[in-house]
């Protein structure tokens, strides 16, 4: 079940939700709150006046967290949701492990 109560919202997916105004909700259990918002994944964590226009869930049932967020102005990234290894899959991010935790894309 999909809900959208935004002015010209639209959803798709399960159990999403778009209620800010010209917002959209794709995925399992998203929730937009925030007028001209997007979010897609799953699990997302509501991020009630925050300022992001996008947002990429990655969390789960038991935990909502965000992989991602778009400001204006900045761009917040959550490292510790990347592999610490060469994944070997080419255009996976995954991060050094080092002190100064570099991400790096791999190229397979």
């Amino acid at each position: 079940q999909t809900s959208a109560s935004g002015d010209y919202s639209h959803t798709e997916g399960r159990l999403t939700t778009a209620s800010g105004d010209y917002s959209h909700a794709e995925g399992y259990s998203t929730v937009t709150d925030a007028n001209y918002q997007h979010v897609q994944g799953q699990f997302n964590a509501v991020s009630s006046g925050s300022g992001a226009f996008m947002v990429i869930g990655n969390g789960d049932n038991g935990s909502r967290r965000n992989l991602a967020e778009f400001h204006k102005r900045a761009f917040i990234f959550d490292t510790g949701s990347i592999p610490t290894s060469n994944p070997g899959v080419i255009g996976q991010l995954y991060r050094t492990g080092s002190n100064l935790d570099e991400i790096k894309i791999s190229f397979g």
